[in-house]
This record gives structure tokens, C-alpha cells and sequence, in this order.
């Protein structure tokens, strides 16, 4: 996770300070500022935090905020969690969601730390009895999975490797 961390920040230390407004750093409408949002989702990681605690995670602890998104919002999809994520993070401060990134970094990196080895192969699954936060949890019955390992892999390191890439792909369009 760290060194998926450390080539992120590489690349978005190459972007110049007057282009993280500039659209087209991950798909046509998103800026890097809306990459540094998205990629600082603290949602897994208050999932996780939860799990560990034994209870059911809250909306404030995985997105910061009690708000749910606007009725009628799908939030079964990535697509569609990630467009209520960018609506509702759209107003916020680029120094906020820079230091949101940091602490959602340090408290996945926190969770993960603590949770037994032998859980990480255990299939979990998300359910939306939560409504907007969803549940990730382990099958039940016939429910289908993954193990725990890949929620984390691909929402952490693998996360960020994609969105380093696409970080470099719009550095050498300001380059062209």
C-alpha cells in the first residue's frame, strides 16, 4: 500500500499547483482535485475501523458526513457511488480533501495493521441494509464474494496505481 501511496504522490507532485483545477486527469470530467476527492474516500477504512470494532459502520465515519445523497441516487453501481461522492464533495476546500486523503491513507493503513491474517482470506460481501453507507461483511448463506484481501487491494493500492496512471497520461497531455 505504501509504495502504491508513494508513486501516487510522484505523480501528483509533477502536476503544476495551477493545473489541479484543469479537467481531463482521470476521463473528461474530472480534475486532479477531483482524483485527490475520490481516491480519499475514507469508506473502506471506516468499514474496516467498524468491523474491527464490532459494530456497523456509520455514513460519518466512511464519507465524513451524515448526508445521504439525493433520493432516487443508485448506489449499486461504482459509477454511481462515485457520482454521489463528486456531488457531494464537489464544494469542498482542495487543502480539506488533501488532508481527508492523508488521514484516510493513515487510517487504512491503521485497519488493516489490525486485522488477523487468517480473516483476510474470508470472503466478504456489501449489502445495503445501511442505505447509503452500505455493509461490507462476511457471506452469508449463498451470497456471493471476495475474499477480504482483494476489497483492500482494490480499494487501496490498486486504487491508487490506476489513478497514479492517469495522473501520468494527463502530465503528458499538458506536456503535448
Amino acid at each position: 500500500m505504501r509504495s502504491a501511496y508513494a508513486a501516487f504522490d510522484e505523480a501528483l507532485a509533477e502536476v503544476p499547483e495551477n493545473r489541479l483545477h484543469t479537467l481531463g486527469a482521470a476521463g473528461d470530467d474530472w480534475s486532479v482535485r477531483d482524483v485527490i476527492a475520490h481516491v480519499g474516500q475514507p469508506w473502506l477504512a471506516g468499514q474496516l475501523e467498524a468491523a474491527l470494532r464490532g459494530e456497523l459502520p456509520t455514513a460519518l465515519e466512511c464519507y465524513g458526513t451524515e448526508a445521504a445523497p439525493p433520493p432516487g441516487t443508485d448506489l449499486s453501481t461504482n459509477d454511481a457511488r462515485n457520482a454521489a461522492a463528486y456531488e457531494r464533495d464537489r464544494d469542498l476546500s482542495l487543502d480539506h480533501l488533501r488532508e481527508r486523503e492523508a488521514r484516510s491513507r493513515a487510517r487504512m493503513l491503521d485497519a488493516v495493521r489490525a486485522i488477523p491474517e487468517e480473516e483476510l482470506s474470508v470472503e466478504y460481501t456489501i449489502v445495503d441494509h445501511l442505505g447509503h453507507v452500505g455493509h461490507v461483511r462476511p457471506v452469508q448463506d449463498a451470497e456471493q464474494g471476495f475474499p477480504l484481501a482483494r476489497w483492500i487491494a482494490g480499494n487501496s493500492w490498486f486504487h491508487y496505481e490506476d489513478h497514479a496512471a492517469q495522473l501520468r497520461a494527463f502530465l503528458e497531455t499538458l506536456e503535448a
